[in-house]
């Protein structure tokens, strides 16, 4: 627990004693458990080949049937109630107040930028198009000459002429790029196993660890009597 504190800070208020003092007490009473189990498996089986896989199957029964890791349907479900995992895990919540640590679970979320391209249509003048035209026509005018006779001279005279636009559509595409908004993301977690914070959850899972404690224990005690080693 010393070790642990060093990183994560633990809750001021437990259920009925400081939050640290209770789990010391879960600790306790797990590992007490858990020890005389480990004494009653060594004294029922006949040789020490026996112990490695017994012990074996104990371990993977309490990760399994626990309900900490896994769902377990039907009737597997109330195979957790014989397990140390799950009551010393439901007084370790219940202590800590996981159901509240749930309920405040976020995690934020930056997406990463997005560049799009968008594609638009426009109308411009042709390259070819020309606004106007300037044409040279040649008229004639008659202009007066001596002595009193007239003279009829052609000229150029330029003609301009307005040409209707001509259009050409274009495609033009542009690329931009959005930074999107980080964003807050609710991931609370489906328990398969109770954290209920209140007084009758935590004193009824220290009853169950002290309840198996005592059975290992008087089992164990039995086992080695007639082995007829007390």
């Amino acid at each position: 627990m010393i070790v642990v504190g060093l990183r994560v800070d633990y809750p001021a208020a437990g259920v009925l004693l400081p939050a640290t003092v209770e789990i010391y007490i879960t600790l306790v009473l797990g590992t007490m458990a858990a020890m005389l189990m480990g004494l009653l498996i060594s004294a029922i089986v006949p040789n020490a080949n026996t112990v490695i896989y017994l012990v074996f199957l104990a371990l993977m029964f309490q990760m399994i049937f626990g309900g900490v890791l896994f769902d377990l349907p039907g009737l597997s479900h109330g195979a957790s109630g014989f397990t140390l995992t799950r009551w010393s895990m439901e007084a370790l919540g219940a202590s800590t107040n996981v159901d509240r640590l749930n309920q405040l679970t976020r995690t934020r979320f930056r997406p990463g930028t997005v560049t799009e391209e968008f594609s638009t249509e426009v109308e411009k003048p042709s390259e070819d198009w020309e606004p106007v035209t300037v044409i040279t026509t040649t008229q004639e005018i008659t202009v007066p000459i001596q002595p009193g006779g007239v003279q009829t001279v052609p000229i150029s005279v330029p003609q301009i002429i307005e040409n209707e636009m001509i259009t050409v559509t274009e495609l033009v595409t542009e690329s931009v790029t959005v930074v999107p908004e980080p964003m807050d993301i609710t991931s609370e977690i489906t328990f398969r196993i109770g954290y209920r914070r209140s007084l009758s959850h935590l004193l009824g899972s220290w009853v169950m660890l002290g309840f198996f404690g005592l059975l290992f224990g008087a089992t164990t005690a039995v086992a080695l009597k007639r082995k007829d080693v007390m």
